[in-house]
């Protein structure tokens, strides 16, 4: 599984992960879950940024990605994704005023 694509920061999962959970022992999602992570990563791959921020991903987002590529995720699933972004957007954030605080000391 990919893990080290970075995103429009430079920043890797990896390495947002080594700085807001440094003793994470990471662990791939289960069979049964591991589309919803190739899901957020093809809709992740398509985010907006503002100011070299993640903007959260939209439910217009989902839909127009569905009607992309066929795919019909569930309620449950597309509530999935919506979390899954949320933390994503939120350590992001949180990676970037950490890095910025060592910059300015």
């Amino acid at each position: 599984m990919e893990r080290s694509f970075p995103d429009e920061n430079g920043i890797t999962n990896e390495q947002l992960l080594a700085l807001i959970a440094p003793d994470y022992e990471w662990k791939d999602p289960p069979e049964t879950a591991y589309h919803l992570w190739e899901w957020f990563h093809e809709l992740s791959a398509a985010r907006h940024y503002d100011d070299g921020r993640p903007k959260a991903i939209t439910f217009a987002d989902i839909k127009a990605w569905s009607e992309l590529t066929g795919e019909k995720p569930d309620p449950w699933e597309v509530a999935t994704l919506r979390a899954m972004d949320d933390a994503y957007v939120g350590a992001t954030l949180t990676c970037m005023s950490k890095r910025a605080a060592k910059q300015s000391e």
